[in-house]
């Protein structure tokens, strides 16, 4: 018995397509249905859209109690003329609403920065509007450093949470002498604090975003590579149907030709010369038979080529495949199955088929045999499918050109298996093909 049928490059990519697809559909987060492992603690990150929350939510209340302070204990003790009062009571109003934007922005740093710098403006107005609450009103620069290093870069943080140390520094200089600005530099470790807490939190974000955009591509790649398999799929089998067609062109049609042109050359002998007319008949009826057998090994082979049906159940594609040949070739088959089937993947399954298919197509071309057995058993570590017959045994140099024993080699291989082959001391040839349960991972 020998290996007839070559790997087509199409095959050997429809083999690793599915290789990656499955790979690839490992990657994505699967729903555990394992009872103790949902009992394990999950730590999920937190949407940035929480912590950006968070982050007004703190700057909001600062302001609250900002102006408070300076609507009950400031302006009770100050004259201020309507216009100023109004005044005051419309910045600060528009300057505690603007803190509601950065919800809406916060993918947008330029509109940050010009948002950022807007409340900067307004916040240096009131300062100059009412110097005897300036370090009051300079509480408002914290929140704002936070916003600053929580939504843009470190860079534009860093010169934010300088502005505002700065001009805090310089007003309170001013207004209150040396002295109360040395004593205002001590808040320099805050605007930090301020500052690396806001930036660490943004990268968490940051990292939070690339995971979401990796997840989302890597669930595109899965859907595309599922597409593309079955497409593959589909262009394998047109592939194979075209080439059944092309051996009935070749061989059934020649057959047939030559068998109507006999036919021709008897009915002329008929009157003539009769023995030799029957002989003509006699030759074109073996030939007729050997036509008629091949075209029942090519309906078979293209009746068990359905891949749904392979992959679905091994067991009953095998029993199938080993029905058909053994009607369409009148070799006497046996069949030996595990009583249990482990859980094999679509890919492993095709490949073991495929090689029982090979065989017992290579067994009915080369061996000369008159029965095979196809045995399909469960190792510790895979599966092996094993292709024997009584036949004449391999020769004693294969060309793989003929034979085809690379490529069954190449599959076998493809899956970190191996294919053996030997001559039977009862006469014959044996052929196993033998994959491991687990895939090797081809992604490193």
């Amino acid at each position: 018995m020998t290996d007839q049928t070559e790997s087509t490059p199409l095959e050997n990519f429809v083999d690793k397509l599915i290789v990656v697809q499955t790979q690839v559909g490992r990657l994505l987060p699967q729903r555990s249905k394992n009872k103790e492992s949902q009992k394990l603690p999950v730590i999920k990150p937190v949407h940035p859209k929480i912590t950006a929350l968070f982050f007004v939510g703190a700057a909001l209340l600062t302001f609250l109690f900002t102006i408070l302070e300076f609507f009950i204990f400031d302006i009770p003790g100050r004259v201020l003329s309507e216009g100023e009062l109004a005044l005051n009571i419309t910045l600060f109003s528009v300057f505690g609403g603007l803190f509601l934007l950065y919800i809406l922005i916060e993918r947008f740093p330029v509109l940050v920065n010009a948002l950022i710098m807007i409340q900067s403006v307004m916040l240096i107005i009131l300062v100059a509007m009412n110097p005897e609450s300036a370090p009051d009103l300079m509480v408002l620069t914290f929140p704002l450093s936070a916003l600053a290093a929580f939504f843009l870069r470190p860079g534009n943080a860093i010169w934010w949470l300088v502005f505002y140390f700065s001009i805090g520094l310089v007003s309170v200089a001013y207004l209150y002498g040396i002295r109360e600005s040395i004593g205002f530099g001590t808040t320099a470790g805050a605007y930090a604090v301020f500052g690396v807490i806001g930036g660490l939190i943004r990268r968490s974000n940051q990292a939070y975003y690339s995971m979401e955009g990796l997840y989302d591509e890597l669930h595109d790649t899965h859907t595309q590579l599922t597409r593309y398999s079955a497409g593959v799929r589909q262009l394998a089998v047109s592939e194979e149907r075209n080439r059944v067609a092309r051996e009935m062109h070749d061989s059934l049609g020649h057959s047939l030709t030559v068998a109507v042109v006999q036919l021709e050359g008897a009915e002329k002998l008929i009157p003539k010369d009769p023995e030799r007319a029957a002989g003509i008949i006699s030759n074109m009826r073996t030939q007729l038979k050997n036509a008629l057998g091949e075209l029942r090994t090519t309906l078979a082979q293209l009746r068990a080529d359905d891949p749904d049906e392979v992959v679905g159940n091994l067991a009953m594609a095998l029993t199938e495949l080993k029905n058909n040949f053994a009607q369409a070739t009148s070799l006497d088959i046996q069949l030996e199955l595990p009583d249990h089937m482990p859980t094999l993947n679509t890919e492993q399954r095709l490949a073991l088929y495929r090689a029982a298919q090979e065989g017992l197509t290579n067994v009915q071309r080369h061996s000369e045999a008159t029965a095979a057995l196809v045995s399909l058993k469960t190792e510790e570590d895979g599966m092996a499918l094993i292709v024997a017959d009584n036949g004449k045994g391999y020769p004693a140099e294969i060309s793989d050109g003929r034979f085809g024993i690379r490529g069954m080699e190449e599959r076998a291989e493809f899956f970190g298996g191996r294919l053996t082959r030997l001559n039977r001391q009862s006469g014959g040839a044996q052929l196993q093909f033998f994959i491991p349960f687990q895939i090797p991972d081809r992604n490193g």
